[in-house]
């Protein structure tokens, strides 16, 4: 699918979470996440095959700067998580999760997500 990329959207209040997404797919790609990089504009995207809540717990070591959060179970967002700052130990979501979403910080405040929204890639 060359020259198709994927979007962020919000289903439930109908906004464009972010025009720009990357996913996590391999092991190491999981395992480095933002760490030692620049302060993305783009939304990260890591899904597992086995939902729960260790599986996509995450920290902040070597991520210079805040990102938001957001925890998704089958599309529904189940825990966000507001201006997760540099260096902090370890995130946890409230409750079971299949994907993990971090996201340029601020645009949970601008009300473009929240728990129990359904949230889908859309191919453009």
């Amino acid at each position: 699918m060359t020259g198709r990329k994927q979007v962020l959207f919000n289903k439930t209040c109908n906004k464009i979470i972010s025009k720009n997404v990357r996913f996590a797919s391999t092991p190491l790609q999981k395992m480095r996440g933002l760490m030692f990089r620049r302060k993305p504009d783009y939304a990260l995207v890591f899904q597992t095959r086995f939902p729960g809540r260790a599986s996509l717990s995450i920290h902040m070591f070597f991520v210079f700067f805040s990102i938001d959060v957001v925890y998704l179970r089958n599309n529904c967002v189940v825990d966000i998580r507001k201006g997760v700052r540099p260096f902090t130990l370890f995130i946890l979501p409230a409750k079971e999760s299949d994907t993990l979403i971090e996201l340029p910080v601020g645009l949970i405040e601008m009300g473009k997500v929240r728990v129990g929204d359904i949230i889908e890639l859309k191919t453009v």
